[in-house]
């Protein structure tokens, strides 16, 4: 049997992504526009669970599993949220809060550049830069299409008093409404 050569154009156009060449998207999934949630991410090898359909995708072929580069300002993340594959991380620069379970605070390990944590399928996960400056975190999913055959759930924030962004969780459908606002209430 001969294996099939592909041409080093071919490679280059098909097979590398260069860092200094990838578009990100600073809105890859519904909970990045809500404060303190707010990532950017480079889809690097496959799309991943990204929502975003207009972002350029430098490796198509992505063979079971999905990479991507997560860019986050001190103190943003995403919220909760569940897959029904493996999900890993690595800490590339920065020190990244990695939690699972029901809040932030009671499951977690805090990654450093190089470190790796693998969460388990269908299990509630998250993370959050918790360092001093703007870090990177790539993430591993395992799946050819994993948003369409998973399903991800998103656990928004309950609000907390008067501002949002409690670590505790509840499972919804839909955001919760915005802060000093009268939910149910017609608005003008």
């Amino acid at each position: 049997m001969t294996k099939q050569i592909i041409s080093v154009e071919e490679f280059e156009r098909t097979r590398v992504a260069r860092f200094n060449a990838l578009e990100g998207s600073s809105r890859p999934m519904l909970d990045a526009v809500i404060p303190g949630q707010e990532r950017e991410i480079y889809q690097v090898i496959g799309k991943g669970v990204s929502e975003d359909r207009e972002q350029k995708i430098p490796i198509a072929d992505n063979a079971g599993f999905n990479v991507a580069i997560v860019r986050c300002q001190p103190g943003k993340g995403t919220l909760h949220h569940d897959h029904k594959t493996n999900e890993v991380f690595m800490a590339l620069t920065g020190k990244w809060k990695i939690f699972w379970g029901d809040d932030e605070d009671t499951h977690f390990v805090i990654l450093e550049p190089f470190d790796v944590a693998s969460i388990p399928p269908n299990l509630m996960r998250g993370f959050r830069n918790i360092g001093d400056e703007e870090a990177l975190l790539l993430g591993t999913i395992a799946g050819p299409i994993p948003a369409a055959c998973i399903g991800a759930t998103i656990c928004w924030p309950k609000p907390r008093g008067s501002a949002m962004g409690s670590t505790k969780t509840v499972r919804s459908s839909k955001p919760p409404p915005p802060p000093n606002s009268t939910a149910g209430a017609i608005q003008p």
